[in-house]
């Protein structure tokens, strides 16, 4: 087991980067995807996770796939969708999928980092080792 990081699958960068500005202060460890396989797959070694998805025209379906499945295979993960401003119109959507937060600009974000580090304070670290502790403090992540 190891501590919550904030998960996120893109292609673009442009998220990535407003991610790392808005938890620069937090001890919030992120881990970078650039695909959804590669996305559930970091979700299962940590399913309490925080996971922000960027959601684009081409990739709503896949991207709804994934939604529902970490509301069916990891409850406790908190599912985030980040979207351009002109695919606003898709928040019922990703709503309705499990998203439990909906965001079209990096301006918001300072915002939900907070509603992101309250989601991670809250999972249990009684269980964690000593070692495990030391990583989950370390500003980058150990696999990558």
């Amino acid at each position: 087991m190891t501590v919550s990081p904030l998960i996120f699958c893109e292609r673009t960068g442009m998220w990535a980067l407003a991610w790392r500005k808005s938890l620069r202060a937090t001890s919030v460890r992120l881990i970078e995807t650039r695909s959804p396989a590669e996305c559930l797959e970091r979700l299962a070694e940590t399913p309490a996770a925080a996971v922000s998805l960027e959601w684009r025209a081409e990739n709503a379906e896949s991207t709804c796939e994934i939604l529902v499945r970490c509301n069916d295979e990891f409850p406790a993960a908190l599912a985030i969708v980040t979207a351009d401003r002109g695919l606003a119109g898709a928040e019922a959507l990703a709503r309705e999928a499990g998203a439990a937060w909906f965001v079209t600009s990096t301006r918001q974000l300072p915002a939900l980092a907070a509603v992101v580090c309250r989601h991670l304070a809250r999972q249990p670290l009684a269980a964690l080792s000593l070692r495990e502790r030391i990583w989950g403090q370390l500003p980058w992540d150990r696999a990558g």
